[in-house]
């Protein structure tokens, strides 16, 4: 697990006012895949991020059946990008 930085706790935070990308992948226990971009998310403390599951249920759903999950940030603008 990584400790995220500042850094990335506040670019995080604020990636829907800036207009960057949060994406979340998740996957069924069938294994059938979902993504999704996510304006809810924030970083919990310095290890968890986490989002409001505003949709139909689907990523909520896959992750009580499939905690396995990765979340990709993308600020085109500054050219960078972190997969956790």
């Amino acid at each position: 697990m990584i400790k995220m930085t500042d850094e990335m706790k506040q670019r995080v935070d604020q990636a829907y006012e800036e207009k960057k990308y949060c994406v979340w992948a998740t996957t069924s226990d069938d294994g059938f895949p979902d993504m999704s971009f996510r304006g809810s998310t924030f970083c919990f403390d310095d290890e968890h991020i986490a989002f409001w599951d505003r949709s139909l249920g689907t990523s909520t759903t896959n992750l009580e059946k499939n905690p396995h999950v990765s979340m990709l940030f993308y600020d085109k603008e500054n050219r960078l990008g972190w997969r956790f």
